[in-house]
C-alpha cells in the first residue's frame, strides 16, 4: 500500500571504478606480507559501524536514510499478512506447539489437539510421517500421503533441526517437499511483516533510538521488496519470500523479540510502522552492510546491477568502527602453500602479487586482477577468487581470514585493501579512510590515472575520480577531444570511462578529463593518442593441393596489411559432409589432415593486424585416397554354386572405383580370389553343403580398400519330393506321415510343409519339421487331398504324390425318440442323429428294459418300430443307438412306455334315494385294461330327456338338484390313461323323501275305545303313501302300533278313562313322516240305558292336538241335547297338527250325541279349547293350537 510521501532526496551521482593498480615488492621464502585496509561486507547501502556513530553524533533516522539512499522517498501505509521465510532445511526435525494445535495436510486437518505436544516430522517416500514422544502417529496412519503439511496454532511453535533452533510467536509452520530426495523445508508462513520485523536481529536492539528506526524502516523495505520482487519473477517459483540469516536478513524470531534488552528495538518497530523507502513508486532494495570502511560502494560493482539510489560516496562516520582500518599478516610460505591447495592459483613459492584492472572507488578489488608470480610460473584470478582461496587456507590452518561477509546468493565479496612488505604500505596508496575531507563547497580535484587506448577508428579512455571530491560528490565529468586534424568535440558524462568512435585513423587525438561537483570544475586531466589504421586486405594467391586424407593450403600476405603488422591468419573449412573447423596459424601455409576422402571440402583464409580482421579468400578441393570397404555382401546360394553380389563402397576415395576383387575359403581352408568389374560375381565349382566365407575389396588409382565385412553361405539345391505319404482317418482329424526325399540338395531339411484341400473347397498349409502331422478339427465326411513339401537353406522341394482321406466318426445319439402305447404293443419313432459322423447311418439298435431289469435290442434299418404281445401294465424303457462303419452312436435320451387297452365298465352300480338327491354307488371294473383307472364318469338323464354328467376319482357319487318323483336312467363309465370303458348296465332310481306330516286328524271317544280318522299329508314327499302307522300310548307305558292303509281306525280294548297318547305317521317309500300327529285321548266308561235298560253309548268326538301340545282340558257343559248335525268341511290344516271338525254351536263345547236303543243320552263332552279367537292368525306356525 503507497502512502504518504514523508521526504524526498536528489540521488547522488554514482563513482565511477578507478584502473589503477598496486604490486607487492619482490618476496621470498621466509618473508611476511601485510594486508591492509578498512570495512566488513560488500560496502553497499547503510554501514552498520556508521550508522551507530552518526546517530551518535546527533542524526536523525530520516537523515541517515537519506545520506545511505539518496533520491528514495520515505512513505507510509505499507503492509504485509502473508510473509514466508525459510527458516531450514532438515530431514528430521521436533516441534512443539505452546497451546492447541492443528496438523493440516494439503488443506485438509488430519489431527486436532487440545492442549501443546512434542511430535517430529521426517519423509517417509511421498509422505510424511509424524510421530508424537510416545511413538503413535498424529495422522491416522504409519504415513500421511501429501505435499504441503502445516503446523496451525495461535500460541505459536517451537522449532528444533539441526539447521535451526527458535520458537516463533507468529505466522504458521509449513513444511514443503525438496523433490529427489528426503529433505524438506521449514518455512514460517502467514506472517505478517510488522510480527516479523519485532525478530529481525540485525543490530543490537539497545542502540540510539534514531539508529534502530533507521534500521526498522530499511528491514521493513528490504522484506518488502525481496517479497515482491520473488512473487512477481517469472524464473524465481520459491515457496518463501526471504531466508532468516545474512542471505536476505536475520531473523530468529522469540529469540530477538522475547529477549530482555529487545524494547528499544520494538519500540523503533512501533514507531515506524508501514514505513518504507520507495523508487519510482516502488519498494527500494535498501541493502546494508557491517561496515563500508568509510566509503559505500556502487551497487554495480557489488552486485552487477547499479541502481540510482545505491551509489558510492564518502562515509567518514567511522568512530568506533573496529573494521576500519584492520590487518592481516601472513607469511610468504603460508600464502604459497594455501595458493597451490586450488589449481588456478598455484604458482609454487610465491615471488610477486601485482593487482591492476578495475578497482573499486571504495578500494575493493573483487573485478580486478590479481597476478600471482612464483615459482612455478605466473596465473591470473580475480581479486574475488584471490580472497577466496586465500581465507579458505587461512581458515583451515587457524589464521585469521581477510575480511569478507556472505551476500545475496551466496557470492564472497572482499573488503578493499592494500598490502606491502613486512606492514609497510606504498606510499601512493595508504589508508583511504585516513586523508581528511575538504570543506563542502569546493570544487573536486582533477580526475586520477587516465589513460587512452587506441582501436581501429576509436580510442577508448577511462580514468579514476579526483582523490579529493571537494566536500560534495561528483555529480559528472567533461570529456573534451581536440583532433590533429581540426575537428573537436565534448562530451558529459557520468561514467568514468567513454569511447569515441568515428575517429581519423592516424589522426592524434588530445583528450582532456575534467570533473564537476556542486562548487564547480576541477583542473583538466590531459593524454592523447591516434586511433590505429584499417584491417587488412584479404591474403594473395590462395592454392590448394589435395592427398590423401589431406589438403596443403598456401597463400601470399595481403598486399595491403592496412597500416599494421599482419598478427596472424585465420583458415577455416566446410566440408560436403556438413563438418566444419577453423584453424588460426601465423605462417602462409597449413596442411589441413584427417579428412574424408572423396568429400569437398570450401576452405577460407583471412589476415589479422591490430585494427581487424581482411575479408575471406576462398578455395575448394577435394582430398583423394583408396576407396573404403565395399558394404553390404549378400550371397544366393544355387546348385554348386554362391552368387556374390555387393554394394559399393560408401566414400570411393575420390577417385572412380576401377574394380573389386572377390576372396572365398571352402571348407579345406584354401583361399581362392577372383576379379570383377561390376559389383556381383558367380562362384562356381562348389560343393554342396559345404561353407565358404567371401570377402571384397575395392580398387582405384590410389589403392585397395580394406576388406569388406565377411558373408558365409553354403551352396545347395532345393531337396526332393518327400516319398511314401500315407494318411489314418480319425474323427475330425488325418494322421499324415511321409519319408524324407532322397535327395536333400547337399542341405539339411529345415522343414516340411503339408498342403490341404478339403472336397469343400477349404485348403491350408502347415509348416513342421517333424515326418508325421496330425491335422486336427476338420471336416468329418468331407474328403481332404494331401501333399508335402520339403525345405532346406536352398528352397523348397516339388510337392509329394497325393494322398487322401476323409475324416469320420461313430454318428451322434438318434433324436426325439418317442413312444406311443396300444394294446399289448408299444410304437416307436424317432429322428437320424443330427451328425452321421461323416458316413452314412447304417441301422438303428433298440434296447429295451422291462422292470425287472431283464434287457433285450433289436436292430432296426428304419427310424420307427412297433414291439407286440407286450404284457399290459408293464413300463419297458427304451434307447436307439446308430450305426455307421465307423462305430455306434451313444444311445439317446431313454423313452418308457407302458401297453394298455381301456377299462372295462363299472360293476354293480346301486343308488339309494333322498329328499332332491339319488346316491349312486358302484364297484370298479374286473379289469384296469393294465393302468390304474383314473376316473370314473357318472351320466344321468331326466324324464324330460335331459342328460347331465359329473366326474369322479371314487366308486360312488351324489347327484343333487334332482326332481323327487321323476325317475332318473343311470349309467357309469371307467376311464384310465389309454381311454373310457364301455358304460355299465343303466339303472333307475326316483329322488323322494318322507311325507310330510299328514293333513288332518280327529279322534271319536268311545267305551273303552278310540275311533282315530285321518286325512292324507298334502305332501307325499314324491311318492305315494303306502301306509300309515298308528301308536298308542297306555297309561302304564304299553306301546302298540298298528300299520294301515286306511285313514281311520278303531282302537279297542282301552281302559276307560284311562289317558292315551296317540301318534299318526304317514309312510311312502322314502321313510316316515318326519313330524308325527299326536294327541291325548281317554275312552269313556259304560252308561247304562234309562230306565235300566243298559245300551251301547254314543261315541263322544275329541279333536287331536299335534303331537308334542298338552292333554285336552274338559270343556263346559251344555244342558241343551238334541241330534247333532253334520260336522262341516275343516279348513285346511295347519302342518303337525291333528284337526277336528267343528261344529255349528255357538258356545265352545262340543256335542256328542250318543245313541242308544231308544235312549238319547248327553254325554259328559270332552273339554277343549278351541282355538284362539283371531282365526285369521291360523296359518301361523307361531300361533298353537290346543284341544
Amino acid at each position: 500500500m503507497v502512502g504518504a510521501t514523508l521526504w524526498s532526496l536528489p540521488a547522488l551521482p554514482p563513482v565511477a571504478a578507478q584502473s589503477a593498480g598496486f604490486s607487492t615488492p619482490n618476496l621470498n621464502s621466509g618473508d611476511d606480507v601485510t594486508f591492509s585496509g578498512a570495512g566488513w561486507g560488500h560496502g553497499v547501502g547503510i554501514s552498520h559501524q556508521s550508522l551507530r556513530a552518526r546517530t551518535a553524533a546527533g542524526q536523525t533516522a530520516s537523515g541517515i536514510l537519506g545520506f545511505y539512499y539518496p533520491g528514495t522517498v520515505l512513505t507510509g501505509g505499507w503492509h504485509l499478512d502473508d510473509l514466508r521465510v525459510y527458516l531450514a532445511a532438515a530431514s528430521r526435525s521436533r516441534f512443539r506447539p505452546r497451546g492447541p494445535f492443528e496438523l493440516v495436510l494439503d488443506g485438509t486437518t488430519v489431527y486436532s489437539a487440545p492442549e501443546t505436544g512434542l511430535f517430529s516430522v521426517e519423509r517417509e517416500g511421498n509422505g510424511w510421517a509424524v510421530t508424537a514422544s510416545g511413538g503413535s502417529s498424529l495422522c491416522g496412519g504409519p504415513i500421511c500421503s501429501g505435499n504441503v503439511l502445516q503446523i496451525r496454532t495461535a500460541d505459536g511453535v517451537a522449532v528444533e533441526s539441526s539447521a535451526t533452533r527458535h520458537s516463533y510467536s507468529h505466522g504458521q509452520v509449513t513444511l514443503t517437499k525438496f523433490s529427489g530426495n528426503s529433505w524438506y523445508r521449514i518455512v514460517l508462513t502467514n506472517l505478517d511483516l510488522e510480527h516479523y520485523l519485532r525478530g529481525v536481529a540485525e543490530v543490537p536492539p539497545d542502540w540510539p533510538v534514531e539508529a534502530l528506526r533507521a534500521q526498522a524502516i530499511a528491514s521493513r523495505t528490504y522484506a518488502l521488496h525481496v517479497a515482491r520482487e520473488n512473487r512477481g519473477s517469472d524464473t524465481w517459483n520459491v515457496p518463501f519470500d526471504l531466508y532468516d540469516d545474512t542471505q536476505s536478513q536475520v531473523y530468529t524470531g522469540n529469540t530477538r523479540e522475547q529477549s530482555a534488552r529487545n524494547g528499544p528495538w520494538l519500540q523503533a518497530v512501533a514507531d515506524t510502522a508501514g514505513q518504507i523507502l520507495t523508487y519510482g513508486g516502488q519498494p527500494a532494495l535498501t541493502l546494508f552492510t557491517t561496515s563500508g570502511g568509510g566509503y559505500t560502494e556502487n551497487s554495480g560493482y557489488a552486485f552487477n546491477e547499479q541502481l540510482p539510489y545505491l551509489v558510492a560516496a564518502a562515509d567518514p562516520y567511522t568512530s568506533g568502527d573496529p573494521y576500519t582500518p584492520w590487518t592481516r599478516t601472513y607469511s610468504v610460505d603460508a600464502l604459497s602453500r594455501w595458493l597451490a591447495r586450488a589449481g588456478d592459483t598455484n604458482v609454487g613459492t610465491l615471488r610477486r602479487i601485482d593487482v591492476t584492472g578495475n578497482i573499486s572507488v571504495s578500494g575493493r578489488i573483487d573485478r580486478a586482477t590479481v597476478r600471482l608470480t612464483g615459482s612455478a610460473g605466473t596465473k591470473s584470478v580475480s581479486g574475488q577468487r584471490f580472497v577466496f582461496v586465500v581465507n579458505k587456507g587461512a581458515e583451515s590452518e587457524g589464521w585469521g581470514p581477510l575480511p569478507n561477509a556472505s551476500g545475496r546468493g551466496g557470492h564472497l565479496l572482499s573488503t578493499k585493501f592494500v598490502f606491502g612488505e613486512s606492514g609497510s604500505l606504498p606510499p601512493e596508496f595508504g589508508d583511504p579512510v585516513s586523508t581528511p575531507l575538504p570543506p563542502a563547497g569546493d570544487p573536486p580535484g582533477a580526475p586520477r590515472s587516465i589513460s587512452a587506448s587506441p582501436g581501429p577508428t576509436e580510442i577508448v579512455v577511462s580514468w579514476l575520480p579526483p582523490a579529493d571530491h571537494g566536500g560534495s560528490p561528483i555529480t559528472g565529468y567533461t570529456l573534451t577531444w581536440v583532433s590533429s586534424t581540426g575537428a573537436s568535440g565534448t562530451i558529459p558524462t557520468t561514467d568514468t570511462n567513454r569511447t569515441l568512435r568515428n575517429l581519423a585513423n592516424g589522426a592524434t587525438y588530445t583528450i582532456s578529463i575534467t570533473a564537476s561537483n556542486a562548487g564547480g570544475t576541477s583542473p583538466a586531466v590531459t593524454t592523447t593518442a591516434s586511433p590505429l589504421g584499417a584491417a587488412p586486405n584479404g591474403p594473395q594467391s590462395i592454392s590448394v593441393a589435395p592427398g590423401p586424407g589431406e589438403i596443403v593450403v598456401t597463400w601470399l600476405p595481403p598486399a595491403d596489411n592496412g597500416g599494421s603488422l599482419i598478427t596472424g591468419y585465420t583458415l577455416t573449412w566446410v566440408s560436403s559432409t556438413g563438418v566444419s573447423g577453423s584453424v588460426p596459424t601465423t605462417g602462409t601455409t597449413h596442411t589441413l589432415r584427417n579428412l574424408v576422402n572423396g568429400a569437398a571440402y570450401t576452405i577460407s583464409v583471412t589476415a589479422s593486424n591490430a585494427s581487424g580482421t581482411s575479408p575471406a579468400v576462398s578455395a575448394s578441393a577435394t582430398p583423394l585416397g583408396a576407396p573404403t570397404q565395399p558394404r553390404e555382401v549378400r550371397l544366393q546360394r544355387g546348385d554348386g554354386r554362391l552368387e556374390v553380389s555387393w554394394s559399393p563402397p560408401a566414400n570411393d576415395g575420390g577417385l572412380a572405383v576401377e574394380s573389386y576383387t572377390v576372396r572365398w575359403t571352402g571348407p579345406d581352408g584354401a583361399a581362392h580370389s577372383s576379379s570383377a568389374q561390376g559389383t556381383q560375381l558367380t562362384l562356381t565349382g562348389l560343393t554342396n553343403g559345404a561353407a565358404y566365407t567371401v570377402t571384397v575389396t575395392a580398387t582405384n588409382r590410389v589403392g585397395t580398400s580394406s576388406p569388406s565385412e565377411p558373408a558365409s553361405r553354403r551352396p545347395g539345391t532345393a531337396p526332393g519330393a518327400p516319398r511314401e505319404v500315407t494318411t489314418v482317418r480319425g474323427d475330425g482329424r488325418i494322421e499324415a506321415s511321409w519319408q524324407p526325399p532322397d535327395n536333400d540338395g547337399g542341405l539339411e531339411v529345415t522343414s516340411y510343409t503339408i498342403t490341404w484341400v478339403s472336397s469343400t473347397g477349404a485348403s491350408g498349409t502347415i509348416e513342421t519339421s517333424d515326418t508325421r502331422y496330425t491335422l486336427q478339427n476338420l471336416l468329418n465326411g468331407a474328403t481332404y487331398t494331401i501333399t508335402v513339401t520339403a525345405t532346406n537353406e536352398a528352397g523348397t522341394s516339388p510337392a509329394s504324390s497325393q494322398a487322401s482321406a476323409t475324416p469320420a466318426a461313430a454318428p451322434s445319439a438318434p433324436a426325439n425318440l418317442t413312444v406311443d402305447r396300444g394294446d399289448g404293443r408299444v410304437d416307436l419313432t424317432w429322428q437320424p442323429p443330427t451328425s452321421d459322423g461323416g458316413r452314412p447311418v447304417q441301422s438303428y439298435t433298440v434296447t429295451w428294459t422291462a422292470p425287472d431289469g431283464t434287457t433285450a435290442s433289436a436292430r432296426i434299418p428304419q427310424t420307427s418300430h412297433t414291439f407286440e404281445r407286450l404284457a399290459n401294465g408293464t413300463t419297458y424303457t427304451f434307447t436307439v443307438s446308430a450305426d455307421n462303419e465307423i462305430g455306434t452312436s451313444p444311445a439317446s435320451a431313454p423313452a418308457s412306455g407302458t401297453p394298455a387297452h381301456i377299462p372295462g365298465a363299472p360293476v354293480a352300480v346301486r343308488t339309494s334315494r333322498d329328499d332332491s338327491r339319488i346316491h349312486v354307488a358302484w364297484d370298479p371294473p374286473a379289469s384296469d385294461g393294465g393302468l390304474g383307472v383314473t376316473g370314473y364318469t357318472l351320466l344321468w338323464v331326466a324324464p324330460d330327456g335331459t342328460t347331465n354328467s359329473a366326474n369322479t376319482t371314487g366308486t360312488s357319487h351324489t347327484i343333487e338338484g334332482v326332481t323327487n318323483g321323476a325317475t332318473y336312467g343311470i349309467t357309469v363309465s371307467a376311464t384310465n390313461e389309454v381311454g373310457t370303458s364301455v358304460t355299465a348296465d343303466p339303472v333307475r332310481a326316483t329322488p323322494a323323501r318322507p311325507p310330510g306330516p299328514l293333513a288332518y286328524a280327529e279322534i271319536a271317544i268311545g267305551h273303552e275305545s278310540l275311533l282315530v280318522s285321518w286325512q292324507p299329508p298334502t305332501d307325499d314327499g314324491g311318492l305315494p303313501v303306502v301306509s300309515y302307522t298308528l301308536t298308542w300310548v297306555a297309561p302304564d307305558g304299553t306301546v302298540t302300533s298298528v300299520d294301515t292303509t286306511h285313514t281311520s281306525h278303531t282302537i279297542e280294548d282301552l281302559i276307560g278313562g284311562a289317558g292315551y297318547t296317540i301318534t299318526i305317521l304317514a309312510n311312502n317309500e322314502a321313510g316316515a313322516s318326519a313330524s308325527p300327529m299326536s294327541a291325548q285321548a281317554t275312552p269313556s266308561h259304560a252308561v247304562a240305558p234309562a230306565g235300566g235298560d243298559q245300551g251301547e253309548p254314543a261315541p263322544t268326538e275329541a279333536t287331536v292336538p299335534p303331537a308334542g301340545t298338552a292333554g285336552a282340558a274338559p270343556a263346559e257343559s251344555s244342558a241343551a241335547a238334541s241330534t247333532p248335525a253334520p260336522p262341516a268341511t275343516p279348513a285346511e290344516p295347519a302342518p303337525g297338527r291333528i284337526r277336528s271338525w267343528q261344529d255349528s254351536v255357538t258356545n265352545d263345547t262340543a256335542v256328542v250325541v250318543l245313541a242308544g236303543v231308544g235312549l238319547v243320552l248327553i254325554a259328559a263332552l270332552l273339554v277343549v279349547t278351541r282355538r284362539r279367537r283371531d282365526l285369521a292368525e291360523a296359518a301361523s306356525p307361531d300361533v298353537a293350537d290346543v284341544w
